[in-house]
């Protein structure tokens, strides 16, 4: 018991210096839940049920409207449900075209897809949340539960409950999350190894709320997990009691985290939001201001004469005032003119509103009303989109996509549900190509150049047609067919094309065979005569 208590206090103790490290940067997370998010969480603050002090803080959204915008297109542009987004290979492209090893990856790429979009994982709208919480804030979280029976399944975890550190590479290896659970909850899922008092409340009031704290960490020489295969350890602490509930561990870490950009300095990374919060501060505040002058000129404060008005005057539609004009029609209530110019403060107001837009790639991403735009320039738009986003693509691509995707690989290879492993696929290693909308539009700029390096080439190819065989047109039609994600079925294997070929060139050979036996006949008919 005292050496659980030693390790508890371990635990607490570095959970509290990564709070405190972690407390520099809350303080810009609580103003972004103030001003950019209607339904953000608190971090520093606290608010009793049914306040709603945040949204009066609001009267602009376009912020909000920009950071739907940008989550929708990365969840569609990179995790579209209805596209196979995904793609299995060996980083050795011989290896690849071995159709046992091709069979078995698109095997496992099929029951992959199928376990992110099955409704039991939750993972489309999991995956949303972890994506909105990187726009809002920077970091996202999303936890994998591998259940046997039950399956797999995805939980986006608040980023308010994680704190984290990095190893030397930058890669975050260790989460700590604190979270609250009832004493139902918690007695459903450990029985009982939770402490007495948590027993007691599921018997007089299961909705009884406790402190937990899940530590996951590489294993080391301090910490070794029960199974010596498993490489990261798992204690469960009940804050509240002081007690180590489980020990567990894991082949990979539960938590995925990932930034949507940050310098080398950071653990936490920062989000568009951040950037901008000043301007969405700014925005808000014109806001206000140009509403309340606009309710002053709609109705503004009346001027009355200090005698003969009946008070109170029934300043409203069909109102009457009396003595509001004198015995010789003297008008005595007049409205004040305020003055002021909305019109200026409008178009301020829109600047603003469109720099907001501009940081999170709205007005690249939506292509609104104006004139019509030809194939051409919707390339260009597409293409300038692709070179603002490449930078945040490429970061979610490798913080947070291809960890998720080689840790659903690894939990179904080892669970036996993808069959027999072929030999050449455990001994080398895979690689994940990201054929999803947008990686596809970066692969079609490749293939729109071939193309138009193929047009500028025309002419010389019409004055020596023998100007082709500087370039290798097979390679060129499969790198096109890539990039245009054609089904890889579709696209035979170089061995068959070559075993075509060589059956076409033996059947063209006999042809000319026959025919020169013929033309032989015929000559030898013709000198009998």
């Amino acid at each position: 018991m005292d050496e659980n208590h030693k390790l508890i206090g371990q635990f607490v103790a570095r959970f509290d210096k990564l709070k405190s490290e972690r407390a520099t940067i809350e303080n810009t997370w609580q103003e972004i839940a103030d001003n950019c998010v209607s339904n953000g969480a608190d971090f520093t603050s606290t608010r009793s049920a049914g306040d709603n002090s945040r949204t009066r803080r609001i009267f602009d959204i376009t912020v909000i409207q920009a950071i739907d915008y940008l989550v929708s297109a990365l969840h569609s542009g990179l995790t579209n449900p209805s596209t196979k987004w995904f793609e299995l290979r060996m980083k050795d492209s011989v290896l690849s075209q071995d159709p046992e090893i091709a069979a078995f990856l698109t095997k496992a790429r099929d029951y992959m897809l199928d376990c992110f979009n099955s409704s039991s994982s939750a993972f489309p709208g999991q995956n949303h949340e972890v994506l909105l919480s990187l726009v809002q804030y920077g970091p996202g979280c999303l936890l994998v539960e591998d259940n046997v029976e039950k399956g797999i399944r995805f939980s986006a975890i608040h980023i308010s409950e994680v704190y984290i550190a990095q190893n030397a590479f930058g890669i975050v290896d260790t989460v700590y999350r604190k979270f609250q659970m009832t004493a139902r909850q918690m007695v459903q899922r450990w029985g009982d190894a939770v402490h007495r008092s948590v027993q007691d409340a599921y018997k007089k009031n299961p909705d009884t709320k406790f402190e937990v704290l899940h530590v996951v960490e590489p294993k080391s020489d301090k910490y070794q997990p029960k199974n010596k295969l498993h490489n990261f350890v798992s204690y469960h602490i009940d804050i509240t009691n002081k007690s180590l509930i489980s020990v567990g561990g894991y082949f990979e870490s539960p938590y995925i985290i990932a930034r949507f950009s940050k310098f080398s300095s950071e653990d936490y990374g920062r989000s568009p939001t951040w950037q901008t919060l000043p301007t969405v501060k700014l925005v808000n505040r014109m806001t206000e201001t140009i509403i309340k002058s606009a309710q002053l000129q709609v109705s503004p404060p009346l001027l009355l004469a200090d005698d003969g008005v009946m008070m109170p005057v029934q300043a409203k539609p069909n109102g009457v005032i009396y003595g509001g004009i004198s015995m010789d029609g003297t008008a005595r209530v007049q409205p004040l003119n305020v003055g002021g110019n909305l019109n200026i403060g409008a178009e301020m107001l829109g600047q603003f509103q469109k720099q907001i837009r501009d940081s999170f790639f709205v007005d690249q991403l939506v292509f609104r009303d104006g004139p019509m735009m030809t194939a051409t320039e919707v390339i260009q738009r597409q293409q300038e989109a692709l070179k603002l986003l490449g930078p945040v693509i490429g970061r979610l691509q490798t913080e947070y996509l291809t960890p998720l995707i080689a840790k659903i690989f690894s939990i179904y290879a080892r669970s036996g549900k993808l069959g027999r492993i072929p030999q050449k696929v455990l001994e080398n290693e895979y690689e994940i190509e990201y054929v999803g909308p947008v990686p596809m539009l970066q692969k079609q700029q490749e293939s729109a150049q071939f193309n138009q390096f193929i047009g500028a080439a025309s002419s010389l190819i019409q004055l020596n047609p023998s100007t082709l065989d500087n370039f290798d047109l097979d390679v060129a039609a499969r790198k096109m067919a890539d990039s245009l994600a054609i089904w890889k079925d579709v696209v035979r294997p170089v061995e068959d094309v070559a075993k075509i070929r060589e059956a076409q060139a033996q059947a063209q050979q006999a042809q000319m065979a026959m025919q020169s036996a013929e033309q032989a006949a015929t000559i030898n008919s013709i000198m009998n005569k």
